[in-house]
């Protein structure tokens, strides 16, 4: 083990000093994302760990080899340990516990790797209350998944040198840069301590079994309670003052007890100082939840002198009230019990007590269980005058959850001989547990007879269940030499449990089984083919009766010369085509609409026929939908957006489209470098059109070409398009009233020169007023040729919305108009790429509006933000309530059917609020104050234009930018801040400083005052005499105070009445009794005053 330690340790050590990478990090989306799901996490810590374990390898358990230290294998992208081999934590088990995926996702699939670890990272955080995304905050967070044990000096310096590692990663701006995020400026000093944080980032360490050095330092290890041991368990810590150390004795028992009251009280009372009194776990009755509160290596005081050797287990509830012991809590205890078995203390499971009279039995009354029995109830060990759980505490019920499934003999034959496992001559064994389940063919029931039977009476017992399970209604238990008889089941099946206790066996049993069959047939064969399908049809074949080795037959022929088969054992219903087996190879299995299908079932000794069905074709009328989603108000970099479409009709879905649009302050416009366009036609023809033929004007927020004499005109823009996507052109046209006969308007698009009068290369679509058709061309060096002419009604004065769908890949042009499909061509050499779309008309004047660009997707997108020229989003938010981003998303099915659009705006901000100047003190700046218990600062106003200054944070330490007084804290909006309840030092200067965040929760630089010292005055003032007898009457008053400039004393009675010197001579001519007040102000303006009453006594004589 040491060998093991030292390897992990080093390694860590190693990791944490080298220039850090971000290295090959294919994985950035999913973390990005995994932050997106869970904000509480402090962003980058994710990547630490996957760097700091794995370099960002998925670790394939498989094949990767293991270390040849015997260290356990890391798996995964974020190096989880499956077999910790009783050292390591196996924190595989615990990652899949806390996220509820499971543990082969999490170890073959990156992506469910990192959700996972993510999802159980946020639920960690609630379980311990944390509530801070500051990575120094969520410490304890790290070390409860850490694989590292933490019971050494040794181990704790390990587990100190991995988080350090993963610190340091965190506040590098090379890695941390890399991720696309800013580093962190965490306070390691105060993470770890001055003394250890040498030890820590020490070059040379010298690690002995007494003490670990390094820089001249020596490692100073901190106890932190924090338990794993059952992995879904929230650990809520009970008081220390009410466990203690074991003291090296073994863990050999487990204690069951009953709370006698609420959960949440349990848990509350183990955390009172003066309680005296806890437990291991508590579990709550409604849902089974399990609170930890006292780790299982240290002894709980919970079942007084057998505390040293058991854990124990709470129960909420009270002992008279067997509502309180519910199934989930029953459950969830049995789990607990199975996971201490399998922890390696020696406990036996089967060693649960069962018997029939474990309820009512305490031990301090019939000396029974003993010491054989290892999970039992508090009321089951010596010396103990509690009687929990009780007689409502189902023992047999709570030992069938805790052991796993007997070894079980299946007996199928109508009639045999039935022996305890000694045989006919031998005695049974100790610890046994087996279950004998009689269940022949065919059988309506079973007839059990004993002709011996002798087991140890009390503590030896034979279950017989009406069924073939033990959960299966009981039909009686028996011991000793009580005699089961006779007994006959109820149906077919018959189940005989027999369990032994640890010590003492006996001859055990003899007996014979008979049973009665009754022959099954299928009747009533019908089907539910109702309604219509044109895809992944099912239907639901039924028939009365069911017996063994039945199989239906379904066929498209009516001789069933070849069919697909399926077992339907004991089935009176079965979903086809799900399942069914291909013994003639024909293929998988499917419904297809409107063909005919034949069935039937086989019963062992002939067919039996159903009637045959068919599945009505239904054609797809019903437009898909889709939706888009992002779950930050605001993005700083680039992220992803998510994409749900459903194709309601049954068709599928064919194509789905996107387009990101940003706002420049003025308009909504696409980066059509990027493949995307949008124009509304709104104000004024923008600087990317060039008007090569036409007379083109913006005209009531259209774009209008008026001459109608013009043969070919032709308007063009850039527009990068490529054979990498599916395009989607999108736009509005009407064809006015006018003389030609040849009236047509449409787009060109993938050409390679917009110059030219027909493009060059490419393709474009006429629709055609005049003839009532629709045009598909090809161009060729700039010569068209006409691929597909379809008739189509296309009115004069009329607005139609237009669709061209073109496949680079395979060639497809599709034509749509107001959303019904019009035609299709498909050219078999097609280009490849376009740098160039334009609109065009002929012989007519058109109004054109919103041409739309968008190109195909998957389900998720990235989106890329920033000022530079190829980023989807190049503007951020004018302004918080006006978004920069805008996505869209339309789909169309196999049945060419539309959805309608959907829209997403988004708010952008990636420019941090700006800085701020801070001053000490509420107005100008100060550099002494005079008090050690507040201090104040202020600071200019901070701008942020995009989303807004939403807070100031402020932190006060010994250093500018220290937090060693007081961590970060929310200002809200205000610009000043007085701290009270401060306990300062005279002469230390204390430092202010703020962080600034906006809307988008970008923070601005940490910007720290120049520093103020506390000098509070210690008034030293005395008088030469308090008591004097007249005719005496002079009385000199002097300061001592260090450092002060101004004095003001009062003397009542005295003369004089006041003065502003240091030392004041003062004459009382009358008896009494005198108060005298001084007060004293030094070079900075402090002050304090003293009076000191009843002060000055004068007597007569």
């Amino acid at each position: 083990m040491q060998k093991s330690l030292l390897s992990i340790l080093f390694g860590l050590l190693a990791c944490a000093c080298v220039g850090q990478t971000t290295g090959n990090n294919s994985y950035q989306l999913f973390f990005k994302t995994a932050y997106q799901q869970h904000k509480s996490i402090p962003v980058g810590v994710l990547e630490a760990i996957s760097y700091s374990k794995t370099r960002f390898k998925n670790i394939n358990p498989i094949t990767d080899a293991e270390s040849c230290t015997g260290l356990p294998l890391y798996t995964g992208v974020m190096g989880l340990i499956k077999d910790g081999k009783g050292y390591f934590k196996n924190t595989l088990s615990l990652i899949s516990a806390k996220s509820g995926i499971s543990k082969a996702d999490i170890v073959l699939d990156p992506e469910k790797a990192i959700f996972a670890y993510a999802k159980a990272f946020a639920v960690v955080q609630v379980e311990l209350g944390i509530q801070s995304k500051f990575i120094e905050n969520n410490i304890a967070v790290l070390k409860y998944l850490s694989e590292l044990p933490d019971s050494s000096n040794g181990q704790r310096f390990a587990l100190d040198a991995e988080i350090y590692s993963i610190l340091m990663l965190m506040n590098n701006a090379s890695f941390m840069g890399g991720l696309g995020y800013k580093s962190g400026k965490t306070q390691l000093k105060k993470v770890f301590g001055k003394v250890n944080l040498k030890v820590l980032s020490a070059s040379k360490i010298t690690f002995s079994s007494k003490k670990i050095q390094g820089n001249g330092n020596t490692y100073q290890s901190k106890v932190q309670k924090l338990c794993l041991d059952y992995p879904t368990a929230i650990w809520t810590a009970a008081d220390p003052s009410n466990y203690s150390s074991r003291s090296g004795t073994p863990v050999s028992a487990v204690t069951i007890h009953t709370v006698q009251g609420s959960y949440a009280g349990c848990i509350s009372w183990f955390q009172n100082p003066s309680a005296n009194v806890s437990a291991h776990y508590v579990l709550r009755s409604s849902d089974g939840q399990v609170t930890q509160m006292v780790c299982e290596v240290d002894k709980a005081w919970h079942v007084g002198s057998e505390n040293p050797y058991t854990i124990g287990l709470e129960h909420e509830g009270y002992v008279n009230d067997p509502a309180w012991y519910t199934v989930a809590m029953y459950t969830s205890s049995a789990d607990v019990c199975r996971d201490i078995a399998s922890s390696g203390y020696g406990i036996d499971p089967i060693r649960t007590a069962f018997w029939p009279w474990t309820a009512t039995t305490h031990y301090n009354a019939s000396s029974i269980p003993g010491s054989c029995t290892r999970i039992k109830g508090h009321q089951h060990y010596p010396n103990q005058s509690h009687v929990d759980p009780g007689d409502n505490w189902d023992w047999d019920y709570y030992y069938k959850l805790i052991n796993d499934p007997p070894p079980t003999i299946t007996e199928t034959t109508c009639t045999s001989s039935f022996y305890d496992s000694g045989g006919s001559g031998a005695n049974y064994g100790d610890d046994e547990r087996s279950l004998t389940i009689i269940a022949p063919t065919n059988a309506s029931s079973v007839t059990l007879t004993f002709s011996a039977f002798d087991l140890e009476s009390t503590w030896d017992y034979l279950y017989i269940y009406d069924g073939n399970s033990v959960w299966a209604p009981l039909i009686g238990y028996y011991t000793g030499t009580n005699n089961p008889g006779t007994i006959t089941s109820s149906g077919g099946s018959m189940a005989v449990e027999f369990r032994s206790d640890c010590s003492t066996n006996n001859a055990g049993w003899e007996a014979t089984w008979t049973c009665v069959t009754t022959a099954n047939t299928p009747i009533n064969l019908t089907t539910d083919a109702s309604g219509c399908s044109n895809s992944n049809y099912a239907i639901n074949l039924s028939w009365a009766n069911a017996d063994s080795g039945w199989w239906v037959d379904v066929s498209l022929d009516a001789s069933f010369a070849t069919y697909w088969n399926k077992p339907v054992d004991w089935l009176t219903t079965t979903t086809c085509p799900t399942s069914f087996q291909d013994p003639f190879s024909l293929g998988a299995l499917t419904l297809e609409p409107d063909s005919v299908y034949y069935w039937r079932i086989w019963d062992g000794t002939s067919w039996v026929n159903g009637p045959s069905f068919s599945i009505p074709f239904c054609p797809d009328v019903t437009p898909p939908t889709t939706s888009i989603s992002n779950p930050n108000t605001w993005e700083t970099t680039d992220f992803t957006a998510t994409f749900t479409d459903k194709d309601i009709g049954g068709s599928l879905m064919d194509t789905v489209f996107y387009q990101v649009l940003d706002f420049d302050g003025t308009e909504w416009r696409a980066n059509n470098g990027n493949g995307f366009y949008n124009d509304n036609f709104d104000n004024a023809i923008h600087s990317e059109w060039t008007v090569s033929t036409g007379v083109w004007a913006i005209n009531g927020g259209y774009i209008n070409q008026s001459d109608e004499g013009i043969n070919q005109t032709n308007i063009y823009t850039s527009l990068t398009q490529t054979n990498a996507e599916i395009y989607l052109y999108h736009w509005e046209a009407n064809t006015q009233s006018g003389a030609s006969s040849s009236r047509r308007q449409g787009l060109h698009f993938f050409s390679d020169n917009g110059a030219l009068p027909n493009g060059g290369n490419g393709y474009f679509v006429y629709f055609r007023a005049d003839n009532n058709r629709c045009q598909i061309y090809k161009v060729t060096s700039d010569v068209w040729t006409l691929e597909l002419d379809t008739a189509l009604v296309v009115n004069e004065n009329t607005w139609y919305d237009y669709k061209i769908l073109f496949d680079p890949t395979t060639g497809s042009i599709k034509t749509y108009q107001d959303n019904i499909f019009v035609g299709e061509w498909i050219d078999s050499s097609p280009y490849t790429s376009g740098n160039a779309a334009f609109l065009r008309t002929g012989n007519a004047n058109v109004l054109f509006n919103d041409l739309k660009v968008y190109h195909a997707r998957t389900s998720m997108e990235t989106i890329l933000i920033g000022p530079a020229a190829t980023n989807d989003v190049r503007y951020q938010n004018p302004n918080p309530s006006t978004p920069s981003c805008r996505i869209k998303s339309i789909v169309k099915d196999n049945a060419e059917n539309w959805s309608a659009l959907a829209t997403l705006n988004v708010n952008i901000d990636w420019t941090p609020p700006s800085d701020v100047t801070v001053s000490d003190g509420l107005t100008t700046d100060v550099d002494t104050i005079c008090t050690t218990t507040e201090l104040s600062a202020n600071w200019t106003v901070s701008t942020d234009t995009q989303s807004g200054v939403v807070r100031y944070w402020y932190a006060i330490g010994t250093t500018p930018g220290g937090t060693d007084i007081i961590n970060w804290l929310d200002n809200g909006t205000s610009t000043s801040v007085t701290q009270t309840g401060l306990s300062l030092t005279d002469g230390i200067v204390y430092y202010v400083s703020v962080r600034v965040e906006n809307g988008a929760e970008l923070f601005s630089s940490d910007i720290s005052s120049d520093g103020q010292v506390p000098n509070s005055l210690i008034m030293l003032a005395s008088a030469d005499t308090t008591q004097i007898t007249l005719p005496d009457s002079i009385i000199v008053f002097t300061d001592s105070t260090s450092g002060v400039v101004q004095w003001l004393w009062s003397f009542p009675g005295g003369n004089p009445t006041s003065s502003t010197s240091q030392v004041q001579t003062v004459i009382y001519n009358t008896s009494g009794i005198y108060d005298a007040s001084l007060t004293v102000t030094d070079a900075n303006g402090c002050s304090v005053s003293f009076t000191a009453m009843s002060y000055i006594t004068v007597s007569d004589p």
